[in-house]
């Protein structure tokens, strides 16, 4: 090979290199992490004085792209929720809540009134029947203490008028009720 021919060979290919160095390096079109922390609930005391919350940290990536079917713009990537518990002792980080990309689904959270007790509920809607299944989760600052899942009517629908103790729903064979505390679910005055 001559001194020309692996001249020109070898210059080609750092300037190949160059070029996609400055399009892959250049800040436009690189990768940045966002973490954005939000309050999604509040335990109040009698005065109305926050003593719970809480808190959720949301993590994902984003990145410029040059080439997609809408044009220039940015895709979002690797979202990752996770959950803390807030109190006078510090922020517990509640593990056993952590949501990612194959369960996006938002958790919903219910103080439950004079207890350590938190509730999250989280509705997979979508079923053929108008019924929604709505996934339970009583847990303190520890650890899950019931976990249940309710065919529920009326798009997921659960009300309460006691603080969170009680929850009633609509369920195929009528009115239910859930007490939190004695993980016991009544129908029409029979206990399951």
């Amino acid at each position: 090979m001559s001194a020309k021919h692996f001249f020109l060979r070898s210059f080609s290919c750092l300037l190949t290199l160059a070029i996609a160095f400055h399009f892959t390096a250049c800040v436009p079109w690189s990768a940045r992490k966002h973490v954005e922390m939000q309050t999604l609930a509040q335990k109040r005391d009698e005065n109305g004085i926050v003593v719970e919350a809480i808190t959720q940290t949301h993590e994902y990536g984003t990145m410029s792209t040059l080439i997609s079917p809408e044009g220039p713009g940015t895709a979002s990537f690797s979202h990752s929720l996770t959950f803390y518990l807030e109190d006078s002792h510090g922020k517990s980080l509640l593990s056993f809540l952590r949501e990612d990309d194959r369960h996006f689904y938002p958790y919903e959270f219910l103080p439950v009134a004079h207890s350590p007790y938190w509730i999250a509920t989280k509705s997979s809607r979508g079923n053929p029947h108008g019924h929604d299944l709505v996934s339970l989760v009583v847990f303190d600052r520890r650890d899950i203490v019931h976990k249940r899942t309710f065919d529920v009517l009326w798009r997921g629908r659960i009300k309460s008028d006691d603080g969170n103790r009680t929850l009633l729903f609509e369920g195929e064979q009528g009115i239910q009720r859930y007490d939190v505390l004695s993980d016991t679910l009544e129908l029409e005055g029979t206990k399951k």
